[in-house]
């Protein structure tokens, strides 16, 4: 699945720096992928800001600023722990809600019934007088007058949907609140379930399209003015699954490249603890309490405020034009990005709502400046290449290269897990718990070969046993002396 791209570290000098700081405390405490804590507290941002500002693309194209983020990690990486760590201030906000919404709907619910049955009475009054020829204006104007006092549901924020199929959140933008998010830290079931047979609504929702769904049995409704983010976080093994399923449809309708998608590296056998590591939060509750106050702006004495439009400025949309002439010259054939022509091709645009965030979230005025911008640039140049890593074009490597490869990097694992103690294993010992497609003892033979003639292992006997040594240059391990990956 990926691709030989040599892949570059996470960008995080590019993060603006009250962000940054954040970024780096929830690393310091988790130890967990700085691409996936980048993702969840960038969703953060987007949940909060998303229908606070719009942001121009083109003088007369006006978008959204929220972002979609997928992260590929597996069980073990903490996903769920940073959820709560860095999207606390948004469940906080979208619970102090949640009875003020459970009270409306039941209100609405009592009204309805007795709008309804009041109704049912006024038509059989109009059909009534209709039949025997009797004068109907006076029942005709009841039933307009009842018309117009049609109870309606009071709306209270509601952000975030954990697991719901796309109709059921479009109907929820529409009937209660048209702010919300789609986030999962297990997002197997979203993914292989209803919600990956319906993308083009996701891809809709995404991109603020106007949207109408007829339904027999229930309200029809068409829902335009929305906003919608989402992050995904899925174990590879699901991920593949859904590849195998719905990945060609998912890259044809364009909805993979509407997101930022990475697959980091493990950190485990890495999050070392020491005694005299004193952590402390400095920065996070500023994070909260800059994403509370965003929410509170939006929502103040029950009234959702109109969006504010934000445009780049002249420096800024230079860039905007170097970036695009960019990864235009690396769209033809046979060059970098033409294997990956549809995340290319929307990563301005990523760029330009990232730069919306950042600059909405640091509290700045006016245009986004090139600054700002510059960051979102650096930011999503790494995501296209991520991508391209992902998804990229594979090139053709002999079987037995690629077995070694890939025993390569068993190898390194089981090294770390040992801490880098153990050297040496038994021939059978990798047979019985290497990867399964290197259990066929051919297989296996010509990738130990290929690894030999390397130079990075060696073969020997102790006694009957046929061992093989890790070569030290290869296969080294240094014990980290901070938390930092950076």
């Amino acid at each position: 699945m990926h691709n030989v791209y040599q892949r570059q570290p996470f960008p995080i000098w590019a993060v603006p720096n009250a962000l940054q700081n954040s970024l780096r405390e929830a690393y310091t405490h988790s130890q967990a992928p700085i691409e996936l804590i980048f993702s969840t507290a960038m969703t953060a941002i987007s949940i909060a800001s998303q229908d606070q500002i719009r942001v121009k693309f083109l003088p007369n194209h006006e978008i959204l600023a929220s972002l979609f983020f997928k992260i590929i990690a597996d069980s073990g990486e903490r996903k769920s722990f940073l959820f709560q760590l860095l999207l606390q201030s948004i469940f906080d906000f979208d619970a102090s809600f949640h009875e003020k919404r459970e009270a409306a709907r039941k209100a609405f619910e009592s009204s309805i019934e007795i709008w309804q049955l009041e109704h049912a009475t006024l038509v059989a009054a109009f059909e009534k007088a209709i039949k025997k020829g009797q004068p109907t204006d006076a029942a005709k104007l009841a039933l307009e007058k009842h018309n117009q006092a049609k109870p309606v549901l009071e709306k209270f924020p509601k952000l975030i949907y954990a697991d719901a199929t796309p109709e059921a959140i479009a109907y929820g933008l529409y009937s209660q609140w048209p702010s919300a998010a789609l986030i999962s830290d297990e997002a197997g079931m979203i993914l292989n379930g209803r919600a990956g047979q319906d993308l083009p609504l996701l891809n809709k929702l995404r991109d603020g399209d106007s949207l109408s769904v007829d339904r027999k049995s229930t309200e029809s409704f068409t829902l335009t003015g929305a906003t919608f983010s989402m992050l995904l976080m899925v174990q590879p093994k699901t991920f593949r699954h859904f590849l195998e399923h719905q990945g060609r449809d998912a890259r044809d309708i364009g909805f993979l490249a509407r997101c930022l998608i990475a697959w980091p590296d493990s950190t485990q056998g890495t999050r070392f603890v020491y005694i005299n590591q004193v952590l402390e939060w400095k920065y996070l509750p500023i994070f909260h309490d800059r994403i509370t106050a965003i929410l509170q702006e939006g929502y103040s004495n029950g009234v959702k405020r109109p969006p504010v439009t934000l445009e780049l400025s002249v420096q800024a949309r230079g860039r905007l034009m170097d970036f695009q002439n960019f990864i235009e010259s690396e769209l033809g054939h046979g060059r970098c990005f033409s294997d990956v022509k549809d995340a290319a091709s929307k990563m301005p645009e990523t760029a330009v709502r990232m730069s919306a965030l950042f600059h909405h979230f640091e509290g700045r005025t006016g245009e986004i400046q090139e600054d700002t911008f510059q960051q979102a640039i650096e930011i999503c140049t790494w995501y296209l290449y991520e991508f391209k890593y992902i998804f990229g074009a594979k090139p053709e490597i002999p079987l037995e290269q690629a077995d070694a490869q890939q025993l390569q990097e068993w190898l390194w694992q089981i090294f770390v897990q040992s801490n880098g103690i153990n050297l040496n294993y038994s021939k059978n010992f990798i047979r019985q718990h290497c990867p399964n497609s290197l259990r066929n003892k051919n297989r296996l033979n010509r990738a130990l070969l290929e690894l030999i003639y390397s130079g990075k292992i060696s073969a020997f006997m102790h006694g009957k046993t046929n061992m093989i040594s890790l070569n030290p240059q290869w296969f080294y391990f240094q014990v980290p002396m901070q938390p930092y990956r950076w």
